[in-house]
């Protein structure tokens, strides 16, 4: 199942403890399972997008047991009728047994968006960052190729990651320049075969530090494959950041 979400409306794809005021939306996903099914079928995400962060290409899996022969677009239109205004079921399709959402998976493909402006624009804040126009973005564009082939992330992961090795592979990472309402803006694209828990925002953190000149390049080529913790690592908020794809 492909899905998409706006973040903001919950504390993450993953389901959180019941101190957690927001919903996930694993739970929205399965609630609304429940509803069309009467099963309680427990969902699961190709990766924990974080609160605030966004998707257009979440893929989840599940196993459909009382129900085997309903047709994938009854589902589509059934979800989508029980799920709230924003999270939505874009496509569903029956895998083999042996598909699994996170294991499966080859690529992920992740964006960034930030807005250039010496004044805050609010209606482009719940979806881009705002950066300002003395920015260096040659610069930041520069450091960006750094990332691209096999590094060792340590330095470039949080604090309370699970994962056995920091080892990954960038497949591409770049800035492409838009706009959003006549503002410029620019859009950070990241592809690789896995990340490490905030992963991407702290490369975009990181790279708007190089930006403002307050960290140089060859720093940044140091921290690489540098295997240690970097502790003035500051990630990017979460609002301008959408899953945007996982390949399989």
């Amino acid at each position: 199942m492909t899905i998409s979400y706006d973040g903001a409306s919950f504390c993450g794809f993953q389901r959180q403890g019941e101190s957690e005021k927001l919903p996930s939306v694993q739970e929205s996903v399965e609630g609304a399972l429940f509803t069309l099914t009467g099963e309680k079928i427990s969902v699961l995400g190709s990766g924990r997008t974080d609160a605030g962060v966004h998707a257009l290409g979440q893929v989840c899996h599940f196993d459909l047991t009382e129900n085997p022969n309903i047709k994938e677009k009854n589902i589509i239109r059934a979800l989508n009728t029980f799920l709230p205004d924003s999270v939505k079921v874009s496509d569903v399709e029956f895998v083999s047994s042996d598909f699994h959402a996170i294991r499966s998976a080859k690529k992920k493909s992740y964006f960034y968006d930030l807005y250039i402006s010496n004044t805050p624009i609010p209606p482009l804040d719940s979806h881009a960052l705002n950066i300002n126009e003395k920015v260096d973005i040659e610069k930041m564009k520069e450091c960006a190729k750094l990332f691209i082939g096999s590094h060792d992330f340590t330095a470039f992961r949080a604090k309370h990651s699970s994962a056995k090795t920091t080892t990954r592979q960038v497949f591409n990472c770049r800035f492409e320049s838009i706009s959003f309402y006549n503002t410029p803006a620019l859009r950070f694209h990241i592809s690789a075969d896995g990340f490490l828990y905030k992963m991407v925002r702290i490369i975009i953190g990181t790279l708007i530090r190089v930006g403002e000149g307050n960290l140089k390049i060859e720093e940044v080529n140091r921290l690489l494959n540098d295997s240690k913790e970097w502790l003035a690592k500051v990630p990017a908020p979460p609002n301008g950041l959408f899953l945007e794809k996982v390949e399989y």
